[in-house]
Order: C-alpha cells, then sequence, then structure tokens
C-alpha cells in the first residue's frame, strides 16, 4: 500500500492516454463481445466454485469448502481497497473516454480481475498440484492459459474505459 502512491498517479496518468488510443477504431461488436468476455469470466469462476465439487463427487467437500472461502476472501479484499483507495474510474476523468457501462462504485482494483484471475490462478495451482501427476508440458499449458485469460481481462476491463493500468 505505501508503493501505491509512487506509481498510482503516473500510471493512471498514462492510462487516460492509453485508453483512448485502444478504443481508437474498435467496433460496437468488439466492445459487446469484450463487455461479455469481462462479465462471462466472472460469472463463470463463481459458478466454478458451485459445480467443480458436485462433479467430483462428495469427496471434494473440502474443496468447495476452499473454493468458496476463497473467492469469498478475494470479493471481501477487493470491496475493503476500493473503498479504501477511492480511486476513480478513468471515465469519470476524462472525456476523452468512451464509456460502456453505467458503474457508480470507485474503480481500484478491478473487482473482475481480482476475482476472475484469482479463481483462475487457484483452479490452475489445484489443477497443476503434484498429487494429480501433471507433466511439464501439461503445467506450463495451463500456465500459459493462466496468464493470457489474465491479461485478456484487464484488456477487457481497460477498453470499456472502467479501469486503468494501476
Amino acid at each position: 500500500m505505501l508503493a501505491n502512491s509512487l506509481y498510482e498517479k503516473p500510471l493512471f496518468d498514462a492510462s487516460l492516454t492509453f485508453i483512448p488510443y485502444i478504443q481508437q477504431g474498435t467496433s460496437a461488436e468488439a466492445i459487446k463481445l469484450w463487455h461479455w468476455f469481462s462479465d462471462i469470466s466472472l460469472f463463470s469462476m463463481a459458478l466454478i466454485t458451485i459445480i467443480v465439487p458436485f462433479v467430483m463427487g462428495p469427496a471434494q467437500r473440502i474443496r468447495a469448502i476452499y473454493y468458496n472461502c476463497s473467492m469469498g476472501f478475494m470479493m471481501t479484499v477487493t470491496v475493503f481497497l476500493k473503498f479504501y483507495y477511492h480511486s476513480p474510474r478513468p471515465f469519470w476523468v476524462s472525456n476523452a473516454l468512451d464509456n460502456y457501462s453505467c458503474v457508480t462504485e470507485f474503480g481500484n482494483p478491478s473487482g473482475h480481475c481480482q476475482v476472475a484471475v484469482g479463481m483462475a490462478l487457484i483452479l490452475t495451482l489445484d489443477y497443476t498440484h503434484d498429487r494429480y501427476k501433471r507433466t511439464p508440458v501439461q503445467k506450463l499449458a495451463a500456465f500459459t492459459a493462466f496468464t493470457i485469460f489474465g491479461l485478456a481481462i484487464a484488456y477487457s476491463r481497460m477498453i470499456l474505459g472502467l479501469h486503468s493500468i494501476d
């Protein structure tokens, strides 16, 4: 939190230039697709915490508790950090940005990024755990997919004008 004061303003200011650049020339269909991707990613991670343990059977109830506690913790931390930082959303500050959603809560950190990427990381770490005897290629593929997913979520929140780089 202390280091945040060193990078928050420069990154936010850079976002006010970067976001209009990536929004420029983006079609309405692409914006709808990014909006859908962003929302469905968050919803699917929440749904996974409920569905995965049922698919794996009653012996995996502890995994269900682990997933749900992780999800609850991430959501709680997100809410507290939003109130702590009181960071505006980029479209609140600059008229150069297109806003594709009506959002009235503070923007930093991104709940979509924190929860969707956090749950994806937990699932990736669970999948690649040694007890499953995954090959190095399977582990690399899982972490590559996780990284691409995380970057795509972050990009979707920026192109929608809802979040900044910081």
